[in-house]
Parts: C-alpha cells; sequence; structure tokens
C-alpha cells in the first residue's frame, strides 16, 4: 500500500517513519449521508510512500 504526502501527519524525519495520516470517504445511502475520518498509525517508508507495517488502530467519526 502506498500514501501520498498530503495523507502524512506528524512524521518524524528518517528514513523509516512513524506516522499518522488521515483519510475520508464520503456515503450516502438514500436520505442519510455520511463522511468517515479515519486515522490510522503507520511505519512508512518516506523515499517511495510505502507503508511497511500497518498498526491496526483506527478510530471511525461518522458526521
Amino acid at each position: 500500500m502506498k500514501i501520498c504526502e498530503s495523507e502524512v501527519r506528524n512524521v518524524i524525519s528518517s528514513d523509516n517513519e512513524t506516522a499518522a495520516y488521515s483519510h475520508s470517504h464520503y456515503e450516502e445511502d438514500g436520505s442519510e449521508k455520511r463522511v468517515y475520518l479515519s486515522y490510522k498509525l503507520v511505519y512508512w517508508k518516506k523515499s517511495s510512500h510505502e507503508v511497511i507495517d500497518d498498526y491496526d488502530n483506527e478510530p471511525k467519526v461518522s458526521i
């Protein structure tokens, strides 16, 4: 999996990074509209934007 630079937050400066990244997606079901915002902690290789390890910690907020 790759993530883009704009999604990465709180990056520690080195080639292999621990970073939190956010992403959102929108769903519409009839009259109900929801936006899901996810934050995930990943071990990220900055040079290739490749996610090396993915910590399963993904709280979701529905608005």
